[in-house]
């Protein structure tokens, strides 16, 4: 096989394991929210389970601030992320 070949089959096994991204319902989005007020308020540990780039993704740490747009988080190993919505 011709090594462009080769790399359109592994493009086309990648794709095959994509996963879709998750509708919330509105009862799920007041659930989150309410968790992570308290997880705010209480300074808890937290751990975020996200979508991106066709995938999930999981991070743990504290919330510094949340609002409208972006999650301003504190990892456990001290590094600040900020999580676009």
């Amino acid at each position: 096989m011709m090594p462009e070949h080769v790399q359109m089959l592994n493009d086309y096994w990648k794709q095959q394991e994509w996963k879709e991204e998750p509708i919330l319902d509105e009862q799920q989005k007041e659930y989150t929210e309410m968790k992570l007020q308290l997880a705010i308020y209480n300074d808890l540990t937290f751990e975020l389970t996200y979508f991106q780039g066709h995938d999930f993704q999981n991070i743990k740490g504290k919330l510094d601030k949340v609002d409208n747009r972006a999650f301003v988080f504190r990892t456990l190993a001290k590094l600040r992320l900020i999580l676009m919505i």
